[in-house]
């Protein structure tokens, strides 16, 4: 069977399954992986993801099990096992797995956080088309560090509908075919991330409403909105880390800004925010960027 090894969230992995939405430089083909993703049963309990013809399950720190069936397609595997698998080794490993986009601003990364159907996907492919690197999509592994948070490149490829590649107005290559389960296709839009460690300094989270604003958030609110910022929360009790991720939110938005960004629907409000995210980091640098929309 063949192998595949990847550079990957800050973490050397060696996998039977194809990630497609990674497009990170290869790991070293040497040496020893930090995990490994290989097929087999699912365990009864535990963080597991279970799909109709596949799912995934974080052994421990260093092992992803991928549970297929023959009805399995290939693509589609690929899309959700890196993520899913991921997220239950950040877990297991006491790590802080956001549910994020995230783009690069210079040497630093800035957080595009929220509930799915947020628009994450959406707003970090629109940067990228404006220049800013994309380092991740969907999953953003935060990693302590001196003198302060850092993240690596993951899934550098969005998966994207076809209504947001439509709102992005600019030519989008899709790479694979829109998956049935969510219509989501994998695209390939800017530049490649390249593969260095971040500096995370800011975390917006996106919401819906009457008009475009951005608000920092007091120390308070940005306490309280964990479970808005993870990819399933629910993981933290089975992977019996829920006081370790607790405090390592705590630690990271004492000294990261935390913006509320609202907007309406549809493409001038997202073309909007583009715009002013893009200008306001060329002129400040990675500030938080939260002047209001008049």
């Amino acid at each position: 069977m063949r192998m595949f090894r990847y550079r990957v969230a800050g973490l050397t992995i060696q996998s039977e399954i194809d990630f497609l939405q990674i497009d990170t430089d290869p790991a070293p083909s040497a040496g020893p992986a930090d995990v490994v993703f290989r097929q087999g049963p699912l365990p009864a309990d535990g963080p597991v993801l279970r799909l109709d013809t596949f799912g995934c399950a974080a052994i421990d720190a260093h092992e992803v099990v991928v549970w297929l069936s023959e009805a399995a397609a290939p693509h589609a595997v690929g899309q959700a096992v890196a993520a899913a698998g991921l997220n239950g080794i950040a877990y297991r490993r006491g790590l802080l797995p956001l549910h994020a986009a995230s783009v690069a601003i210079g040497t630093d990364c800035v957080a595009l956080c929220g509930e799915t159907g947020s628009g994450k996907s959406t707003l970090a492919a629109a940067l990228a088309l404006a220049g800013h690197q994309l380092v991740s999509d969907d999953l953003l592994v935060v990693h302590d560090a001196a003198p302060g948070p850092v993240v690596w490149p993951s899934a550098s490829r969005p998966r994207l509908t076809r209504e947001a590649i439509d709102l992005l107005e600019a030519p989008v290559r899709c790479l694979t075919p829109p998956l049935r389960r969510d219509g989501k296709a994998v695209v390939a839009v800017g530049a490649d991330a390249i593969p260095v460690p971040r500096r995370l300094t800011t975390i917006y989270l996106l919401a819906w409403g009457a008009e475009l604003e951005l608000r920092r958030m007091s120390s308070l609110e940005a306490c309280q909105i964990l479970p808005a910022c993870l990819r399933r929360p629910d993981w933290m009790a089975a992977s019996g880390a829920t006081s370790v991720i607790r405090r390592r939110w705590l630690a990271l938005v004492a000294d990261t800004p935390v913006i509320l960004v609202t907007r309406p629907r549809g493409s001038a409000s997202l073309s909007a925010l583009a715009d002013h995210l893009s200008s306001s980091w060329r002129r400040d640098g990675a500030g938080d960027g939260a002047s209001r929309f008049l």
